[in-house]
């Protein structure tokens, strides 16, 4: 026998042993209360996991007769009761599920959680009057909790009602006077519903209240962002807000990140030198973007912006990373400009065409004015 008849037939008498458990056993107080999960022996323990077995396997209706037998033992186990309301969804038993779930809400009528599944229940009922009826009670058991909020919004997005959703945490920042509030949950809403600009509002408000926040803000942007006229309109909302707070350095960055997801080069190397200036780097962050743009094989901005670290700041001591990174790109651009005129691939800068003596000419001034550094190395391997 096979070692993977071997495991089937193993399961399907782990399951006949379990179900005869299940049929059979009266399940009278001489066995104690097993916590699912739990190691121990049991027969409720055994049932769960039958239960469990048929939910993941997709066999609701025997799902539901599991949690249910499980329910009637411990109608206080949350575990057993969440089990069964899941196992009713699947069959499609409306009013089962809204009658366990208000037999709980009457021990504890303020329960905004059991609110917000009855709503669901009632939405996916069809009764949709109901469910915004009960989702609004909830709303009105505390109206200035943010949790209230949250939890309700919760239920809104598993029915992937965004407006409502976002409808919602708005009247919570009306509520509770504060323009800032759940600013992440707007952006990810905003975006579910293809408003890219709101979004982006979102998070740039998230960045000016909070400047360590910019790989946070980035990250949730990157998510939209290789959409066109999604990087459009983000671009579009980060220019006005760097433009009206020219300071905020954390703007300058997202600004300048988004020009370059956008390969929009010259741009960004423009919002480079800003925030140089702003930063007195000393041509640091221009040779950042350089190399970057180098990296990216984008070479006349990589070659522009090595040119201005190399002119503008002479006593740097990126200076010879800044001269070896120029020879790189005027080498790359002659490169191209060979393949470009049909020539075969130069074996070595010298044999490039006439704009790549220039290149030859940085990496002996490399070797000249830094010989005992790595780059004088690479430089002299390059010619």
């Amino acid at each position: 026998m096979s070692s993977s008849l071997r495991e089937v037939v193993s399961v399907m008498w782990i399951r006949m042993a379990v179900a005869f458990l299940f049929l059979s056993a009266p399940l009278p107080m001489l066995f104690a209360q097993v916590s699912p999960g739990s190691k121990a022996p049991g027969v409720e323990a055994l049932k769960y996991t039958l239960a469990k077995s048929f939910e993941e396997s997709g066999d609701y209706e025997n799902a539901v007769r599991a949690f249910e037998e499980l329910h009637r033992l411990h109608p206080e186990n949350l575990v057993y009761f969440e089990g069964l309301q899941r196992a009713y969804l699947r069959v499609k038993l409306y009013d089962h599920a809204a009658g366990l779930i208000r037999d709980r809400l009457a021990a504890s009528p303020n329960d905004v959680n059991l609110m917000g599944m009855l709503g669901t229940v009632l939405y996916r009922a069809g009764k949709e009057k109901e469910a915004f009826e009960e989702w609004n009670r909830a709303i009105a058991v505390s109206p200035r909790n943010q949790s209230t909020y949250r939890i309700i919004s919760g239920y809104l997005i598993e029915n992937r009602l965004f407006e409502r959703s976002t409808e919602l945490y708005l009247r919570a920042r009306r509520e509770s006077g504060d323009a800032s509030l759940f600013a992440d949950d707007l952006g990810y809403l905003y975006s579910a519903l293809l408003r890219f600009g709101d979004a982006t509002s979102e998070y740039v408000g998230l960045l000016l209240r909070d400047p360590n926040q910019l790989g946070f803000v980035e990250s949730r942007i990157a998510s939209y962002t290789n959409r066109p006229e999604a990087l459009a309109a983000a671009l579009q909302v980060a220019h006005e807000m760097a433009r009206d707070h020219a300071s905020d350095l954390s703007l300058q960055y997202l600004l300048g990140w988004l020009y370059m997801e956008g390969k929009q080069y010259d741009e960004a190397f423009e919002v480079s030198r800003a925030i140089d200036r702003l930063t007195n780097r000393e041509g640091a962050e221009v040779f950042s973007f350089a190399e970057r743009t180098l990296h990216e094989k984008a070479y006349e901005p990589a070659r522009r912006a090595y040119r201005l670290v190399i002119d503008d700041h002479p006593k740097s001591n990126l200076r010879p990373q800044a001269l070896f990174g120029y020879a790189r790109a005027v080498e790359e651009l002659a490169a191209a400009a060979d393949s470009g005129a049909g020539r075969e691939p130069a074996r070595d800068v010298r044999e490039s065409n006439a704009n790549a003596s220039e290149a030859v000419g940085y990496y002996e001034q490399v070797v000249s004015e830094f010989p005992n550094t790595e780059f004088a190395a690479q430089s002299l391997y390059r010619t």
